[in-house]
């Protein structure tokens, strides 16, 4: 036996739509409740950056915050003034694409 989450909208139905359930072949019980939040999906790494993906919930900013709070890897900034001004020289190139 399985059990399923149904959204039903009530307009669309005549009569109570508990007793409608119940009388389909193999329905043993329906408890009505709240209509569900709508879910969510959790953000992959990759959407962070994707331009059309959903923008991140307050609790996914707040914990990327938290996760860039606890990194403890840092180059100094004259090293990272080097590497992207290699990385700009290659992409005129046309050694990088971006």
């Amino acid at each position: 036996m399985r059990s399923y989450i149904v959204t039903i909208d009530e307009k669309k139905i005549n009569g109570d739509p508990v007793q409608a359930l119940l009388n389909l072949k193999g329905v043993k019980n329906v408890l009505p409740t709240a209509a569900p939040k709508k879910i969510v999906k959790p953000l992959s790494d990759d959407d962070w950056i994707n331009p059309n993906g959903r923008p991140a919930t307050d609790e996914e900013m707040e914990l990327l915050a938290q996760q860039m709070e606890a990194e403890t890897e840092f180059i100094p900034i004259e090293e990272a003034r080097k590497r992207i001004q290699e990385d700009l020289q290659k992409w005129r190139e046309g050694k990088l694409k971006l």
